[in-house]
Formats: structure tokens, sequence, C-alpha cells
């Protein structure tokens, strides 16, 4: 992988799952402000499995402008 391909790529370690939840979440969220803040809309795709089941149920709860997310289904 060359230089430019690195700098793409974003590694967060995390001491365990109930972390990794914490910054998932805050990611997305902090993503999705940024996407609606600067295009109007922010697209998610979401996996199946049981490893995201609980940030999902955490952002269900979150306040944000729902109605500029679009979510699809993927696995």
């Amino acid at each position: 992988m060359n230089r430019a391909g690195l700098e793409l790529c974003r590694w967060n370690a995390v001491p365990d799952a109930r972390a990794l939840q914490q910054t998932a979440f805050e990611t997305i969220l902090a993503s999705a402000a940024q996407a609606i803040h600067e295009r109007g809309q922010f697209h998610l795709v979401l996996a199946g499995g049981n490893t995201p089941r609980e940030i999902y149920r955490r952002l269900c709860a979150a306040q944000t402008d729902w109605s500029a997310w679009h979510i699809y289904f993927g696995d």
C-alpha cells in the first residue's frame, strides 16, 4: 500500500466491546452531523450480525435530524 492509501486508513484501538460501541456511536453521530451540515443528508449502510446491535439500539434514541438520514441494509 502506498503512503496515500495509508492516510485513508484510520484505526482506533479500544480496550473492550463497551468502548468500541461508544466510539462507534460517537463517530457515526459526528459523521452524520458533519454530512448533514455540508450536504444536507447522511447515508449509512447497516451491517448484520450481533456486533453492531447495541450501537444501533443507541442510535435509535439519539437526538438527530432523522429526516436527513438515509439508511440501507447491507451484509
